[in-house]
């Protein structure tokens, strides 16, 4: 998780649009843990990790889903963020 300037966002948006199956704007959780295997975490950590991006338990990650799964809440950054805001 990571915070990311504003420029940065298109660039998750595509993440998640190239994750989405036929532009569904849901991602299959097995496809998120896959992709991260991918991306050289191991099985079981690539599967934790997409199953705690699955809020609602439905086996799919919506966009709020993924953003939220993106962001370090309890991390300095967020404070910072946090008080940048409001």
């Amino acid at each position: 998780a990571r915070r990311w300037p504003a420029n940065q966002w298109p660039t998750v948006r595509r993440w998640f649009s190239e994750l989405s199956c036929k532009g569904a704007g849901r991602v299959d959780r097995a496809r998120v843990a896959e992709t991260l295997q991918g991306l050289g975490l191991e099985q079981a950590h690539a599967g934790k990790v997409a199953d705690a991006m699955d809020f609602d338990r439905d086996g799919s990650i919506g966009w709020t889903e993924f953003i939220a799964g993106c962001v370090d809440l309890g991390g300095q950054e967020f404070d910072e963020t946090l008080r940048e805001a409001f």
